[in-house]
């Protein structure tokens, strides 16, 4: 249960029961081939516009892939990228849900991959150009 609890959102029971089935490496390799829950596909479904009011729309979409999406560790690894390489909807990006989404599955994508690959993705983002 602590394993669950610091690798995902939340455990519920049954990621108790598969990291019981099939241990926690085996775990972790299923999580990291697991494809990323994209919030710009959950802003596709939501009809979002690129307006303030998409901004509340954004946080459900976080809200929704942290909460319920399969692919948890790959959630907790984009969450904590996202508080060292922050950008922030609350200055230039917040009538762009799109571009904070397109930022954060950008985060995601790069979760488990090659930091210095990361590092480059994140200064040539659109998101952070905005927000520096």
């Amino acid at each position: 249960m602590r394993f669950l609890r610091q690798a995902s959102f939340g455990p519920t029971e049954q990621d108790v029961a598969a990291v019981i089935a099939i241990g926690y490496e085996d775990w972790i390799d299923a999580q990291i081939a697991m494809p990323a829950t994209s919030q710009v596909a959950i802003l596709n479904r939501l009809g979002t516009v690129d307006d303030e009011t998409g901004h509340n729309d954004r946080v459900e979409a976080w809200l929704e892939s942290a909460l319920i999406g399969p692919d948890q560790l790959r959630q907790r690894v984009a969450f904590a990228l996202s508080e060292i390489m922050v950008v922030s909807q609350q200055s230039g990006l917040f009538a762009q849900p799109y571009g904070t989404a397109n930022y954060y599955d950008l985060l995601l994508n790069s979760a488990f991959g090659n930091f210095r690959q990361l590092m480059e993705d994140v200064t040539l983002s659109p998101a952070m150009g905005v927000y520096l």
